[in-house]
């Protein structure tokens, strides 16, 4: 293997300039040289295609005629040449070191599929908040069952494909499934940094698509009398959770549009892995009036 593999830097942006600008930026201060840059525009409105076109000419710039969520990625994904495929949002960005960092890391492991980075909120006004995606601070490295989304490092080799049906949010877990089911390992390291400007509070579109999503994530990946129950217990949650904040239309348009795809089955391991992190369960009484 290479000492300093090709890495692909594939960033999906919607109307976020000045954030794709500070991130494309970032990476170029990277110490890690090896380097080319993907940018798929989800057919952004506010200038950031022009704005890449003329200060960053060096970026392979992929412009989409219409927003079709996560499954830009996929764009990138087919046209990348690296070895490795670093996946950022447009206002996710590495610490200077972090690309050399992961690339070092992953190579030491060949079940490794995927590296994770230690997510740094810099979002001042909600500085202290951590997802519950991540490990412990406290931790320092450990195998992992979920990346999260916003900066991960994947092998080229296992032909990732985001979910073309899932548009925004929770795409993460048939990604992290399917790098399972292959017998490879997502793998945590805090010594390797993005920093990501993380929202907190309630979304009516937000509540949307996690139900549609981990409906989607349920049915289609875990074993059949575990499906049952969590979709019934999901289907039961967001009931109430529509009726009380007032988007129950939406709610029952996904169930009339829902349909059962089936894939390949997690073990009951990774079930477990999985559901600590209430991934896709979830606390019904502490939630609804939440």
């Amino acid at each position: 293997m290479n000492d300093t593999p090709l890495v692909t830097v594939n960033i999906l942006s919607f109307n976020r300039r000045d954030e794709l600008q500070n991130t494309l930026t970032k990476v170029n201060e990277q110490d890690y040289k090896n380097i080319e840059v993907i940018v798929i525009d989800n057919a952004s409105s506010d200038g950031s295609s022009e704005m890449v076109v003329k200060e960053f000419p060096e970026v392979k710039l992929i412009r989409l005629e219409k927003n079709i969520g996560i499954e830009g990625w996929n764009e990138g994904f087919k046209v990348a040449k690296g070895e490795f495929i670093l996946v950022l949002d447009d206002d996710a960005y590495p610490e200077k070191d972090a690309i050399g960092l992961a690339v070092n890391r992953i190579k030491t492991d060949d079940s490794i599929g995927c590296l994770t980075m230690n997510i740094i909120n810099n979002n001042p006004q909600n500085i202290n908040f951590r997802t519950h995606w991540l490990p412990d601070l406290k931790v320092k490295e450990t195998e992992w069952p979920i990346f999260v989304g916003c900066a991960a490092l994947f092998k080229k080799s296992l032909k990732i494909v985001m979910p073309i049906d899932y548009f925004i949010y929770q795409h993460e877990m048939p990604v992290a499934a399917d790098i399972y089911n292959k017998n490879y390992k997502i793998f945590y390291d805090s010594k390797i940094k993005c920093f990501h400007y993380f929202k907190s509070g309630y979304s009516d579109l937000n509540e949307y698509y996690f139900f549609k999503n981990n409906l989607k994530f349920i049915t289609g990946y875990l074993p059949f009398l575990l499906a049952i129950y969590y979709s019934s217990k999901l289907i039961f949650f967001f009931f109430f959770k529509s009726i009380y904040k007032k988007w129950f239309r939406k709610y029952l348009l996904v169930l009339i549009e829902f349909r059962f795809e089936v894939h390949q089955k997690i073990s009951f391991r990774y079930f477990l892995s999985m559901r600590r992190l209430e991934l896709f369960n979830i606390k019904i009484l502490k939630r609804i009036f939440n």
